[in-house]
């Protein structure tokens, strides 16, 4: 028998192989944890990567969208003839090569345009991701900025003007032009001409009618002619649809069925507005300062810039701006009618009057549609921008 105060001893082999064996368990348990953490990891930060890199793409495609945007054919009449108007924009390499973006674009007004771009970077084209790998679509709106031409009067000039030659009306009123839907009513009248100095439109037969009659604005000079907001009248006449030398020219719509054709000659048709060419806002610049040009008739719309002078010697009828950097004058026979807003730099008929009738009515219709039409696209200030499935 054992004694009281001995000790019992068990049998305790085999555990020391227990112990091990459960401590690679945990061990190995352990490190697979850590194991697959960090393939979790890498694959999210793969995942993360190649989402950036798409996001990157699908941003540079918005980007370039924007900065190959022809505002006369896009903003108008080839590409978006009305709201609901959406073009594809195909499948296109980025200029860096790290992927392709594509997508498409829908007006939603005037102003408005909604972008909707999807991009895939290089790795997700060539299938070298898991599973679909990484692409981004994002929704994003743009607006047209407006071409920001202050117009105060139907008819700015910068030198003195004789109107006592021909039957000369210059009004001041708002002017919705006939056939013309989709126009708001009729806005605050706005002064008939405005001028430099008292004295140099002389309305002692009452042809300038507006609020004021005559305006006098003692601030202008030549900036009010050639810097409009930031675009400069040099930058206006480079990007002209249209680029013509002085002579002699009678514009009209041209067309084939129900296709408006391009040409030097086709200034839009402000006369038959659902026409083919009614689309059309063209800005057409006459260069060779010094030279002068010869409107004989016709019709048109748009911007016309005119570098050196400007007779007119027939019915000519025009919806939009015209800028006129020399003289301005008519021979007899000669009726312009402008509806929109006249500004002649160098007008000096203080001799040479307006020979012939002459129409030029303020209108807000036709310059917001033209300005609109030549407008540039920005991307909003505040969150213009979604991400879509």
């Amino acid at each position: 028998m054992l004694g009281r105060g001995a000790v019992r001893l068990r049998n305790e082999h085999g555990m020391a192989l227990a112990t091990v064996i459960i401590s690679l368990v945990v061990i190995g348990a352990l490190v697979a944890a850590a194991l697959m953490v960090g393939i979790q990891e890498q694959r999210m930060s793969e995942s993360t990567r190649w989402l950036r890199k798409s996001s990157g793409l699908t941003e540079g495609g918005v980007n370039e969208v924007l900065r190959a945007w022809d505002a006369q054919n896009t903003n108008g009449m080839t590409l978006y003839p009305t709201a609901g108007s959406t073009m594809a924009v195909a499948q296109t390499a980025s200029p860096s090569g790290t992927g392709v973006y594509g997508g498409t674009v829908a007006k939603l007004t005037d102003q408005i345009y909604l972008l909707d771009m999807t991009g895939r970077d290089s790795s997700t084209l060539n299938g070298r991701n898991r599973g679909d790998g990484a692409r981004q679509r994002l929704g994003l709106i743009t607006r047209v900025l407006p071409l920001p031409v202050d117009v105060q009067a139907a008819m700015t000039i910068g030198a003195p003007v004789n109107f006592g030659g021909g039957n000369v009306f210059v009004q001041g009123t708002d002017h919705v032009p006939a056939g013309w839907a989709n126009c708001p009513a009729a806005g605050t009248p706005l002064a008939g001409v405005r001028a430099k100095n008292a004295g140099d439109a002389n309305n002692s037969q009452g042809q300038m009618t507006g609020t004021p009659p005559v305006l006098i604005t003692p601030t202008m000079d030549s900036t009010t002619f050639m810097q409009y907001g930031t675009t400069a009248y040099n930058a206006l006449a480079a990007a002209a649809t249209i680029q013509l030398n002085p002579g002699s020219y009678a514009p009209a719509p041209a067309f084939v069925g129900a296709v408006c054709t391009p040409g030097n000659t086709n200034w839009g048709s402000p006369l038959a507005p659902n026409g083919p060419c009614g689309k059309r806002y063209p800005v057409v610049h006459v260069n060779n300062f010094g030279g002068t040009t010869t409107l004989t008739g016709g019709n048109g719309q748009g911007v016309l810039l005119v570098d050196g002078d400007l007779v007119i010697s027939g019915a000519f009828t025009y919806y939009g701006l015209i800028i006129v950097r020399g003289k301005m004058s008519t021979t007899a026979g000669g009726s312009p009618t402008v509806y929109g807003a006249l500004m002649v730099q160098s007008m000096n008929f203080a001799t040479t009057a307006f020979a012939g009738d002459a129409n030029i009515y303020y209108s807000a219709c036709a310059l917001q549609r033209t300005r609109d039409a030549v407008g540039s696209p920005t991307l909003l200030r505040s969150r213009g921008w979604v991400e879509l499935l």
